[in-house]
């Protein structure tokens, strides 16, 4: 008898009912797909808004997207796959290049009778990653090349233990990918280009002494991607424990991970210098706040502006005052903040790092908000009468949006010069050094 999925004749609007909803909800989150379907203004409107107004035209699209990743003319396993990215199996640039290559595979084992039922039946399979491991059970045919063919690569290191070497087309990202899960590994539709494009290069690295077979790792700052060959993140865990092993790496990649501020990859010479310049860096800092202290004010007042609330030009003085000296009630409080930056280096220069740890600050949150445990009985007299202020306006304003409020006129403008400010002062300690050169 033939498999059922034989007699399951592929059709796109059916697909498109029966899994539409889901393949939109999935698709908005997914960044590359969005860019295929959407990029360079094809829809004519953002994808979100396309796919709010004409749902129908951009699952369209999408499954266009999607059947690329089925080899078979009759395309199959389109059906299948569309489910299973519903379901959110896998990635749209995972699917068009990796698991085509994997579907070639398995079709033709399948069509030569060389993978025994049940394991036929792609219909079968919950996900890609428990389809993929019993393709990678069976040998391919191909004979693959020689290491020493491949020329157009930068090798940044080899030794005994490890190699650590860069791309420079599809051919090498091929050949040194072989045996892994990655898209820019792949013969269907390889995402080489869409990754390396604007000068962002892959950095391969291939431990010679294998702690298990097939062993390899392939990152990109850029994106944040720090992918084994299994093409799954092994997180700043994974990274401390194959630096534990490598104690090189840091070294060769130290461009990159210098740039874009990768946890497990920075040197330790880098963390020196951040933890030694921290003295120096908090004492700068103070003396800019006490600098522009009403700059900061300020800056808070514009923020209050922008939503629509006015306050008597009395009032906003007798409040700054105020405000100043929670300035000064904050520089007071951020001991646990420098602390925080000198355990967690490379936090030193991430802006958005930095704002979250003010933001989060349990002694800063007691300055503005009170707490017994840091000796504040209750909020900062700047933030009561900013409440009051707003509640005398008459304007009526719901309990959430002045709670945002305040923090948007007392609380951020401190915490936005700050992140900034610190940033910058780190760069430069460690420019003077060397380091931190983007």
């Amino acid at each position: 008898m033939k498999s059922l999925e034989f007699l399951l004749e592929y059709d796109r609007g059916k697909t498109a009912a029966a899994y539409g909803e889901k393949i939109l909800a999935v698709a908005r989150q997914d960044r590359w797909l969005v860019d295929q379907v959407a990029g360079g203004n094809k829809l004519g409107v953002s994808f979100q808004e396309a796919a709010k107004k004409d749902p129908a035209r951009v699952l369209d699209a999408i499954l266009a997207v999607l059947e690329q990743g089925d080899p078979t003319r009759n395309k199959e396993y389109t059906q299948a796959i569309a489910k299973m990215y519903g379901n959110g199996q896998s990635k749209a640039e995972d699917i068009v290049s990796t698991l085509a290559d994997y579907l070639a595979k398995f079709d033709k084992l399948k069509r030569r009778k060389k993978i025994q039922p049940p394991r036929n039946d792609f219909n079968r399979y919950r996900n890609l990653e428990d389809f993929m491991d019993v393709v990678d059970e069976y040998p391919n045919e191909e004979v693959e090349d020689k290491p020493e063919e491949k020329k157009n690569t930068t090798e940044l290191y080899r030794d005994a233990k490890l190699i650590v070497l860069v791309p420079h087309d599809v051919e090498a990202a091929c050949y040194y990918g072989q045996g892994t899960r990655w898209c820019t590994a792949g013969k269907n539709n390889n995402m080489y280009d869409y990754y390396t494009r604007g000068d962002r290069p892959l950095y391969i690295v291939i431990p010679r002494q294998q702690a298990y077979p097939g062993e390899k790792y392939q990152f990109h700052f850029e994106t944040g991607q720090f992918m084994n060959e299994q093409d799954r993140q092994i997180g700043e865990e994974g990274m401390l424990k194959l630096v534990a092993r490598f104690p090189q790496l840091p070294k060769i990649l130290q461009k990159p991970a210098e740039k874009h501020l990768t946890p497990g990859l920075l040197t330790q010479e880098y963390k020196d210098i951040v933890t030694k310049s921290t003295p120096e860096v908090q004492k700068q800092t103070v003396q800019m706040i006490d600098q522009y202290a009403d700059r900061i004010v300020a800056f808070g007042w514009k923020s209050l502006s922008s939503y629509g609330v006015q306050l008597p030009d009395p009032v906003i003085a007798d409040i700054s005052s105020d405000m100043r000296d929670y300035l000064a009630q904050c520089v007071k409080a951020m001991g646990s903040f420098w602390k925080q930056i000198s355990m967690s280096p490379e936090l030193a220069r991430n802006e958005d790092r930095i704002e979250n740890m003010l933001s989060t600050n349990a002694e800063l949150k007691a300055v503005a908000e009170g707490s017994v445990v840091f000796g504040w009985p209750g909020p900062h007299k700047a933030v009561d009468k900013l409440k009051a202020a707003l509640a005398q306006t008459g304007q009526k304003i719901h309990k959430d949006a002045l709670a945002h409020i305040v923090e948007l006129t007392v609380r951020d403008p401190l915490f936005r010069f700050m992140m900034k400010q610190v940033a910058k002062l780190y760069t430069a300690k460690l420019q003077e050094q060397g380091h931190a050169l983007s």
